[in-house]
């Protein structure tokens, strides 16, 4: 599987480099910025939807649970992430820092990731609550704000918008 999709990589790379107008742009992925946002980025949403997999087979298949009932019980995730994403939205909007709040997101996810490969169905349910509050607030401070350090492309790209007609 690992080298299928590492074979997939080299054939988008390669398709990319030789497009008249790249998806990609190579360029961007060369920044100093860019290359560690797309992974970061790509790496957190994988844990988002990871987090929203196991957890509800956790509490359907181990907790016992009807499916809808799985489904309600994540809403620890989707309110950290609610809760982080605002008011790290807001608090960057004051002070214009965001690495702090990238780490601290970082930090959190890992620990929730963390708790939640020590939960098994006799521990009490206010640890997976925890865990999952702890996933949710690192998703919320880290996912959009990583499309935040990108730079713009610069004054040679073209704007955003419909490609023009030639």
């Amino acid at each position: 599987m690992v080298a299928g999709g590492l074979v997939l990589i080299g054939a988008a790379v390669w398709v990319e480099s030789r497009a008249a107008e790249p998806v990609v742009p190579l360029h961007i992925v060369r920044r100093r910025t860019t290359a560690p946002a797309i992974v970061g980025g790509l790496s957190v949403g994988t844990a988002m939807f990871g987090a929203a997999v196991f957890l509800s087979q956790y509490f359907h298949l181990s907790r016992g649970h009807s499916p809808t009932d799985a489904g309600l019980l994540t809403i620890p995730t989707m309110a950290g992430i609610l809760l982080a994403s605002t008011v790290v939205g807001w608090l960057i909007s004051r002070t214009g820092k965001i690495k702090p709040f990238i780490i601290t997101g970082a930090v959190l996810l890992t620990v929730g990731f963390a708790v939640h490969g020590t939960i098994d169905s006799r521990k009490p349910m206010l640890l997976p609550g925890v865990a999952m509050l702890c996933v949710g607030m690192g998703v919320g401070m880290t996912l959009q704000n990583l499309v935040l350090v990108v730079p713009p492309c610069g004054s040679s790209s073209s704007p955003p918008g419909p490609p023009s007609s030639r």
